[in-house]
């Protein structure tokens, strides 16, 4: 896996169902070969 930048969020862009895109900040984290992503619970994702 290539090193991810050292930042605290990641922005993950989702699209509705319209093509709208929509941004949420994420955590992100290397485990092994698997990049580990979460959010807040309130978020909606």
């Amino acid at each position: 896996m290539t090193p991810l930048p050292s930042s605290t969020y990641v922005s993950l862009t989702t699209f509705r169902r319209t093509g709208v895109p929509v941004s949420t900040p994420v955590w992100a984290a290397p485990d092994g070969d698997t990049l580990l992503v979460w959010t807040r619970t309130d978020t909606g994702k």
